[in-house]
């Protein structure tokens, strides 16, 4: 397949001018429009965990840019007979896509089989470690509300413990020269070891202050050891996004939500419906751009 692959595994690590290129990429195709840079290439999409926005968002991405997408119905797949996900990546390998864009339930574990393969790999999301992709079409959508990346007061809130956005968008807004803060009930807090660069807060009148923008996050049920100490109602009384806990942040302060919302717990309908304050269909938008830019950059087109 020519050059050695590139793949998108993870945030961590991929350093600044990687990330910024990503997103100078999706803003030069909003502008210009798509080139075919993966005609006669072929996308597999697999999703072992539920999705719309993301994989519409990848095949709609993909088949813009000229190329070829198969989507692989996990639910007919060998791996409702007991297939390893080990095996079954290593099947879909063997087939010799382009690219494999895959969201799975487990933690990391993609390194030695994205090593082995000529297949660009895409992580589209891998249980609670990262979300590349989405942490990427935040930082393209803040920058056309703010016109920079640097220097601002990014604040995550809600369930960041069991969060793969929450973990790809710190380490991108740490690279980004912004600042990192992380507000949530103690039990939904991340180790602090994991985040030394990060300040944290369990009230969102202190997490809140002086925030440039504000990415909101859905309690992630199915990720949950235990049941929670605190209820629905109580949750969004104390730290549901609306109107009135954003009068803590700036003035400016842009509202961010990687989907799907739970309105009424970690969000209010009022705020979310406010598109003046509330950016999330503008992110959806910019995912399709993003995830383009993506696959631009893992063919090394120029």
């Amino acid at each position: 397949m020519g050059k050695s692959p590139r793949h998108l595994l993870g945030l961590q690590g991929l350093g600044d001018r990687a990330m910024a290129d990503i997103v100078a990429r999706a803003e030069t195709i909003q502008a210009r429009g798509a080139r075919p840079v993966c005609a006669g290439q072929q996308a597999v999409l697999a999703f072992f965990e539920p999705s719309t926005r993301t994989s519409t968002s990848f095949a709609l991405a993909f088949q813009r840019l000229g190329g070829q997408v198969v989507m692989l119905n996990v639910a007919q797949s060998s791996a409702q007979k007991g297939e390893t996900l080990h095996d079954s990546l290593s099947t879909l390998l063997a087939m010799q896509p382009h690219f494999l864009v895959l969201r799975h339930g487990q933690n990391g574990g993609l390194q030695p089989l994205a090593a082995a393969t000529e297949t660009s790999v895409v992580n589209a999301g891998d249980g609670a470690g990262e979300h590349p992709t989405q942490a990427l079409l935040d930082a393209l959508t803040v920058k056309q509300i703010k016109g920079r990346l640097n220097d601002l007061t990014v604040a995550i809130v809600g369930d960041i413990r069991h969060s793969r956005v929450a973990r790809s968008n710190a380490h991108l807004w740490r690279q980004m020269g912004s600042r990192v803060v992380m507000v949530a009930p103690p039990e939904l807090l991340p180790d602090v070891d994991d985040y030394p660069f990060a300040f944290f807060s369990t009230d969102m009148a202190q997490g809140l202050k002086k925030a440039d923008v504000i990415i909101t996050l859905r309690l992630q049920k199915e990720r949950l050891e235990k049941q929670l100490t605190i209820s629905a109602d109580d949750y969004h009384i104390r730290y549901g996004m609306d109107h009135e806990k954003l009068s803590y942040a700036a003035p400016d302060a842009v509202v961010l939500h990687p989907g799907p919302m739970n309105r009424g717990v970690e969000i209010s309908s009022t705020l979310a419906d406010d598109a003046t304050r509330c950016a999330v269909l503008r992110q959806v938008t910019n995912g399709v751009a993003t995830r383009m830019a993506v696959f631009e950059w893992l063919t090394h087109a120029a």
